[in-house]
């Protein structure tokens, strides 16, 4: 994969990790933690270094909403798909995240990965759109499609063609808020017990609302502005 494209994803995984840890989210800190997010994300961006370990992250993310989606699957009795898609993913993600390939030159492909694409329509027909909705299970779509969009600012890069700031904001915004909710997720399983835990858990999905509504859009119009110097950043308030 090309420099620019590890260097975005690199770019993305800080900036939304930097948010998850600096969690709980409270109304009276929301400008603050949205300027703290630009902020974070204009210096990153001069940093031009192609560190990736913050894929950990995502990888996390994968984990816990598989998990969930598992957990589901099993809860209506479909027990098969969930020890299924359970076993083929310990499998996989030595080999997409440790493997001799890795899992970022997966990224010129849309989807990212087929075997998520069929895992998500297995869980959808299984529990129903309404429910992947209600308990954030459509992540795994979110991220499964978002994430080649997402690294690649300028565009397509098998194709040649360009997207323009809305489509690559209609992407990079499900994408990241998947991503920091479900490593948030982590997060509180890790750090955080007893009832502190569900405390926790409730403040990921104010925090999840604040990312998707105020702080993924401001990053995903910097770095496409970054990439695209003839799109100048929309100005907001």
């Amino acid at each position: 994969m090309e420099k620019k494209s590890v260097y975005v994803c690199s770019t993305v995984f800080t900036v939304l990790f930097s948010l998850v840890v600096s969690a709980p989210v409270f109304a009276g800190s929301l400008k603050t933690e949205t300027n703290a997010g630009r902020i974070r994300a204009e210096e990153t961006m001069d940093e031009l270094n192609s560190d990736v370990e913050n894929l950990a992250s995502f990888e996390q993310a994968i984990d816990q909403v598989l998990d969930a989606a598992a957990l589901g699957l099993q809860e209506k009795g479909f027990n098969q798909e969930a020890e299924k898609i359970k076993g083929e993913w310990k499998n996989l993600s030595n080999i997409y995240f440790h493997g001799p390939q890795g899992f970022l030159k997966l990224g010129d492909h849309t989807p990212l990965n087929q075997w998520l694409a069929d895992v998500y329509n297995i869980v959808e027909g299984s529990l129903g759109q309404e429910r992947c909705a209600s308990t954030h299970l459509e992540d795994i779509k979110n991220i499964n499609f978002g994430f080649p969009v997402v690294i690649h600012p300028k565009g397509d890069p098998a194709t040649g063609l360009a997207w323009g700031m809305a489509e690559y904001g209609e992407h990079f915004v499900p994408f990241a808020t998947a991503v920091s909710f479900w490593t948030g997720k982590v997060v509180c399983k890790r750090f955080v017990k007893s009832v502190a835990s569900s405390i926790c858990s409730n403040s990921l999905e104010k925090f999840r609302s604040v990312v998707g509504e105020y702080v993924a859009p401001r990053i995903s119009d910097e770095i496409y502005s970054r990439f695209n110097p003839a799109t100048p950043v929309p100005f907001k308030n």
